[in-house]
């Protein structure tokens, strides 16, 4: 597609987690050592994120299922004015909360021993574009995965066993993200 570029994916050894609250003391509700997009897609702003509109949207990609928030490992075609990044960084986190799952694929993987197998679930999700400085909802809208397909490659830690992922609803997404991206 012109003026697209296929972003790689963020390779995470291990997922981030969301943040449960601020200290007892009422300090900020996001701990200052890590960002909590988990509490963004909750509609808790981050005041140190960057504001959206600011030239190349730094993106974050959350999923919510039985787990909570984790972060995901986004791997799909962004307008070139759009980046898929760490967390800290994102001015836009984009939160995609399974509402009902479909068929699966189990898709095995071995390693020097290490065997895992990766379950890529069908979904649907209902999907909320927020700002992180704010939590506010810029955009919200349910959305079906495509079919669930193995990749050619997956990640994960020694022992882990079996993990569920979700294939991804990417033409939805990028509809409500396109706003923004203007």
């Amino acid at each position: 597609m012109t003026g697209h570029r296929m972003i790689a994916g963020l390779l995470l050894i291990g997922a981030l987690t969301a943040c449960g609250g601020g200290d007892d003391e009422g300090d900020d509700p996001v701990d200052q050592g890590t960002f909590g997009a988990g509490a963004v897609c909750e509609g808790t702003g981050w005041e140190a994120a960057p504001a959206v509109g600011s030239g190349t949207e730094q993106l974050a990609f959350y999923v919510h299922d039985e787990d909570g928030w984790a972060l995901d490992s986004w791997s799909a075609e962004l307008p070139e004015n759009a980046e898929a990044l760490i967390p800290e960084e994102a001015s836009v986190i984009v939160c995609l909360s399974v509402v009902e799952t479909g068929a699966s694929v189990s898709c095995p993987f071995e390693d020097e021993g290490d065997e895992f197998t990766l379950v890529v679930a069908e979904a649907t999700f209902d999907v909320a574009i927020r700002a992180a400085t704010t939590g506010e909802i810029l955009a919200q809208d349910p959305a079906t995965s495509g079919t669930a397909e193995c990749p050619l490659a997956a990640f994960w830690t020694q022992g882990e066993g079996t993990r569920t992922d979700y294939a991804k609803p990417v033409d939805d997404v990028l509809a409500l993200l396109e706003p923004y991206l203007a």
